[in-house]
């Protein structure tokens, strides 16, 4: 399959902190548009070692996603 033509699709992602960060900014197609569940492996460990660049990365991918391309809202009103 052509890279360029990979989308993600994910609904429900388990990661660490760095896998994750990782994708965001080098793995091209990978999106969290579809991301409904985000667990966060070993964020207890890195909080407690004052890590947190993590956080400034993924918080503004999740609500970017969340707000979906023509920046509204595109989660449905019943979920939230």
């Amino acid at each position: 399959a052509d890279p360029a033509l990979y989308r993600s699709r994910v609904d429900i992602l388990i990661a660490s902190p760095g896998r994750l960060v990782e994708h965001l900014r080098h793995t091209k197609g990978f999106s969290l548009a579809a991301l409904r569940y985000l667990v966060v492996d070993e964020s207890d460990r890195l909080l407690q070692q004052g890590f947190q660049g993590w956080v400034d990365v993924v918080i503004p991918a999740v609500a970017a996603a969340a707000r979906g391309p023509g920046g509204g809202s595109r989660r449905d009103p019943a979920l939230a």
